[in-house]
C-alpha cells in the first residue's frame, strides 16, 4: 500500500503537468514571442509546458524577466554599435564629455 507521502507526491506531479499545459497552452495562444516570469516555480512550469507542447525556443522564448531585459538591452546596444545609426554618434559625442 502506498504511503500518504508517496500518494501526495504523485498528486502534485499530475497537478504541476496540468498546470504547465494550461499556462503553457494560454501563453502560446496569445501569439507571444516571449514569456517573462519573476517566479523561478513559474518559469520551470512554464518553460516545461512549452516545451511538452513541442514549440521551440526560437518560436516562444520563456525566461525570467531579467533575462529578456537584458536581451533587450544587448539588442539595443548592438543597434547602436551600426554606425549608420542616428545614435551612434550621439553615444559617441556624450562618451568624450568630461564633467569634472
Amino acid at each position: 500500500m502506498a504511503s500518504s507521502r508517496d500518494i501526495l507526491n504523485a498528486a502534485f506531479k499530475l497537478l504541476f503537468a496540468h498546470s504547465a499545459a494550461i499556462g503553457a497552452r494560454e501563453a502560446i495562444a496569445t501569439g507571444a514571442t516571449r514569456v517573462a516570469t519573476a517566479c523561478p516555480f513559474c518559469y520551470i512550469m512554464l518553460d516545461d509546458g512549452v516545451k511538452g507542447a513541442g514549440k521551440d525556443e526560437s518560436e516562444i522564448k520563456v525566461g525570467d524577466i531579467a533575462i529578456h531585459l537584458l536581451d533587450a538591452i544587448e539588442n539595443g546596444e548592438r543597434s547602436v554599435a551600426i554606425q549608420s545609426a542616428p545614435l551612434a554618434a550621439a553615444n559617441v559625442a556624450s562618451s568624450t564629455t568630461s564633467f569634472s
